[in-house]
């Protein structure tokens, strides 16, 4: 008897920590979390009746994305809209039943959108090239139908990168952004808009929660920091880095709701709670936050006198160490805009240095050139005909780096032409720039940099390609990139590592029997092919409104061409084999032809694999 109780207690223990192991599971993946009964598709977002998901294809682009509208929506008072991307090989509807799983947003209309690279609305999506527009065309598709009170987007790993880009490009969409594990890059960074002042303007207005694990394992803690210094150095006030220090890639424990919270503050829309979260951010010097949120809120005047003040005992401080070193003022000075800088205290500062920052951009710019073509490594080469009479062959001189084009307008009608290389093309090569120029001759000729100027004065360089996603690199505390010895940049793998990028090459066409092609199409887009020896075609890039991100799209291929996993063998509707070839962040980099066979698709992967590191690139354009 005792021996039958016993297995029968042990049955139902064990039966207890299997149900609570898999409650747990599904509370850590959206995925798991997603419930199971049927979503139907409608054919308009006002169909969508309160206390229902629906799956709708936009009328413009035609991305399909999942829409609930909360049980105690009131079209007459609206609601605020929420509008979040997955992560990659995900959907919306994980997402979206990720926030119901948590309670978060419970009486908010979330849009969740499916990356447009997917067949199964159900299945695994991945956000492409286009995603920008489209995300933007879904949210003014819901702001339209429903009423909205403010709107903010959020994205988690793939989709925190596209969030960056909608906000710089789409800043009149949106009030506030909580990218999770993402980063910004090369192509949709803030300083690209440096030329734009109006949309510049616009663009700090939007608050961003910065939100990043420091024990992720996929997105390096540093990209996350990267993203928030990109802001930093841009004058954003309304800036704030969620850090977990136990935090890893799990969407469903990160602080979502707290960083919602904050968006709120900055937006004037939590007064009952201002007086309690001002307390807390005073303890924590966080006066830019107070002063945001007192100046948003109807009753706020007094915090927003408070800020005034503080800022006013600060300004002595900054004001001599404006005098000292760059290497010692500027991390100062960075933080003290970000806290201070909409204050009246730090105006005449702000100004004063934004003016001498742009006096100096051009020559900033032109000094960098000068320091990168005397620091670029020589590379030993085999002798060939037109250098066996000549003891040394001086490299190709590299091309300067330009400011970024600027910000376009969505009425453009070229608009759903732009390409994006990464997650956008902006511009692409360009020089963060700052007050001092030796700084960032000095960057350049040590090839390490200071803890923040490496984000403040480093560059872009021309054919560099964005980092992978999926890094097993350490967060340094020295730096957040560029940070070997010039030693060991040769050999290193990173595509951070700036110099090994501007290498002239000394080999002969007859050395390369494979080359890249880069050239306009006939709507004056950039692409490139890379070719056989026999000037055959075999991988094709999508296409790009800049050089310079066709450019950093041929290092890409570089970088990722050698390895099988970057490879995604498909199918054509006509049952045609062919490859598409994807950085390890999924994007895709360039398409194959049409293969008879899935053995005439392989051989094209192998010769693709073996040749793709080629350095020839015939320019037509």
């Amino acid at each position: 008897m005792h021996l039958l109780q016993f297995q029968l207690q042990r049955s139902i223990a064990l039966r207890f920590l299997l149900l609570a192991a898999l409650a747990f599971t599904a509370m850590l993946s959206p995925a798991m979390a997603a419930k199971e009964e049927k979503v139907l598709e409608v054919d308009a977002p006002a169909k969508v009746k309160p206390g229902t998901t629906g799956l709708l294809k936009a009328a413009g682009k035609g991305m399909r994305y999942f829409l609930r509208v909360p049980k105690r929506y009131d079209p007459n008072r609206g609601a605020r809209l929420i509008v979040f991307l997955h992560g990659s090989s995900m959907n919306g509807l994980d997402y979206l039943r990720s926030f119901e799983a948590k309670k978060w947003c419970e009486d908010d209309i979330l849009c969740c959108p499916n990356g447009e690279n997917g067949n199964d609305p159900f299945g695994q999506c991945n956000f492409g090239f286009e995603s920008g527009p489209l995300v933007a065309d879904v949210t003014e598709e819901v702001q339209k139908a429903l009423k909205v009170t403010i709107t903010y987007v959020g994205g988690h790993s793939q989709g925190a990168f596209l969030t960056y880009s909608v906000i710089l490009n789409y800043p009149d969409l949106y009030r506030g952004a909580f990218p999770m594990a993402g980063d910004c890059w090369m192509q949709n960074e803030p300083n690209l808009w440096e030329d734009k002042p109006d949309v510049l303007k616009k663009q700090r207005e939007i608050p961003i929660a910065v939100i990043h694990g420091q024990a992720d394992p996929v997105v390096a803690y540093s990209q996350g920091e990267h993203a928030y210094d990109c802001f930093r150095a841009m004058g954003w006030t309304k800036l704030r880095l969620f850090a977990p220090k136990n935090l890893n890639h799990m969407f469903m424990l990160a602080p979502i709701d707290e960083a919602i919270e904050w968006l709120d503050a900055m937006n004037g829309r939590i007064d009952p709670k201002l007086s309690v979260l001002s307390a807390k951010w005073s303890r924590e010097g966080e006066w830019g936050w107070i002063g945001a949120a007192g100046r948003a809120s109807k009753s706020g005047t007094m915090l927003a006198r408070a800020a005034e003040d503080a800022a006013t005992k600060a300004v002595p401080a900054i004001t001599t160490a404006l005098k000292g070193k760059p290497a010692d003022w500027i991390p100062k000075w960075i933080e003290f805009w970000r806290i201070y800088g909409d204050t009246a205290a730090a105006k005449p500062l702000v100004t004063t240095y934004l003016a001498a920052r742009a006096t100096q951009r051009d020559a900033a710019a032109k000094l960098f050139n000068e320091a990168k073509a005397t620091s670029a490594p020589a590379r030993k080469t085999k002798p060939t005909k037109s250098s066996k009479n000549s003891a040394t062959n001086p490299p190709t001189p590299t091309r300067a780096i330009s400011p970024g084009s600027g910000f376009r307008k969505r009425s453009d009608p070229s608009r759903a032409a732009r390409k994006w290389n990464g997650f956008l093309t902006r511009g692409g090569r360009t020089v963060r720039r700052f007050q001092k120029i030796d700084r960032i001759i000095g960057s350049a000729g040590t090839g390490r940099c200071h803890p923040l100027t490496d984000t403040l004065a480093g560059a872009e360089i021309p054919g560099q390609t964005p980092p992978p996603v999926n890094q097993n690199r350490q967060p340094s505390a020295a730096t957040h990139r560029w940070d070997l010895p010039a030693a060991k940049r040769e050999k290193s793998p990173d595509p951070r590592v700036p110099f090994s990028a501007l290498r002239a090459s000394h080999q002969t066409e007859r050395e390369k029997p494979m080359s890249y092609e880069l050239k306009k199409d006939q709507r004056g887009q950039f692409i490139f092919n890379l070719k056989a020896a026999n000037g055959e075609v075999i991988l094709s890039s999508e296409s790009y409104a800049q050089k310079a991100s066709a450019e950093a799209g041929i290092a890409s291929v570089r970088t990722n061409g050698p390895n099988d996993a970057s490879y995604e063998r498909k199918t054509s509707s006509a049952n045609q084999p062919y490859f598409v070839l994807k950085a390890q962040n999924g994007q895709v980099i360039g398409r194959s032809e049409m293969y008879s066979s899935t053995t005439a698709r392989d051989s094209g992967i192998k010769s693709v694999q073996t040749n793709c590191t080629s350095t020839a690139v015939k320019d037509l354009t």
